[in-house]
């Protein structure tokens, strides 16, 4: 039973001291011993180990856009600059050295080609499988570059899808898409080969392909295909000018 004392004539209880006194101050010192307790369990690890801050400096430089593929090689990612700007011209032998892919009927016949690297399908034909095999046999082939062209395909889809696959397949390979060339007259085409550049380019600059614009150099000042490529060898020897001299190194 509390006991209780008399005060200026009052009775009261006599009140019981709590058994532990807390104070901010000790709240902070905790605080401040874990911390200094958390770094000097950090630093115990970093000075353990030769390559940490190497390790921790590169990952941190090191960003990602989440629009380019990465290698899957390196874990770098591709870093591709386009339009492909000028380079010292090659000879022709890089035709024979290149996979060649889509409407190169007409190329081959001026260039010698490798034919085991050289698939002239309608895009609209093939089959995600009939793509895998292809490019398959392309990557067995060794190719230094994987050109595409198509000009104004109805199915623009498959063609992105068949790059993506191919880019599965050679990921340190350098994969090209031709511009499509402008017509000889026709508004109607004209705009549609301006809009499937458009596309490509774009495609190309967020995925880490590569543009190669053929198409520019060949138009005339009113934006149709210039009258000195009217004939067809003159076409192809300029379209082949065009390429040796923007190869990507």
């Amino acid at each position: 039973m509390a006991q209780k004392k008399r005060k200026h004539g009052k009775v009261e209880a006599r009140k019981s001291k709590p058994l532990i006194r807390f104070k901010p101050g000790v709240l902070l010192v905790l605080i401040f011993i874990a911390f200094a307790g958390c770094f000097a369990l950090y630093m115990i690890s970093a000075t353990s180990q030769e390559d940490y801050w190497e390790r921790e400096i590169v990952g941190s430089s090191e960003t990602t856009d989440p629009t380019i593929p990465v290698n899957a090689n390196n874990g770098t990612p591709s870093a591709a600059v386009n339009p492909v700007p000028e380079s010292v011209a090659v000879d022709t032998g890089h035709f024979s050295l290149c996979a060649w892919i889509g409407e190169v009927d007409a190329l081959t016949t001026y260039y010698e080609t490798a034919s085991e690297m050289v698939f002239p399908d309608a895009v609209s034909s093939l089959s995600e499988s009939e793509m895998r095999s292809i490019a398959r046999k392309t990557a067995a082939g060794n190719p230094i570059s994987v050109y595409f062209w198509w000009n104004t395909p109805t199915d623009a889809e498959k063609v992105l899808q068949f790059a993506e696959i191919m880019q599965e397949q050679l990921p340190n390979t350098a994969i090209c898409f031709l511009s499509a060339l402008p017509p000889a007259e026709d508004g109607e085409e004209s705009r549609r080969v301006n809009e499937w550049n458009k596309t490509l380019f774009q495609y190309a600059d967020n995925r880490g392909f590569y543009y190669v614009d053929i198409s520019t150099p060949l138009k005339g000042n009113d934006g149709f295909l210039a009258p000195e490529y009217a004939q067809e060898a003159d076409l192809y020897a300029a379209i082949g000018d065009e390429i040796m001299t923007h190869v990507v190194l």
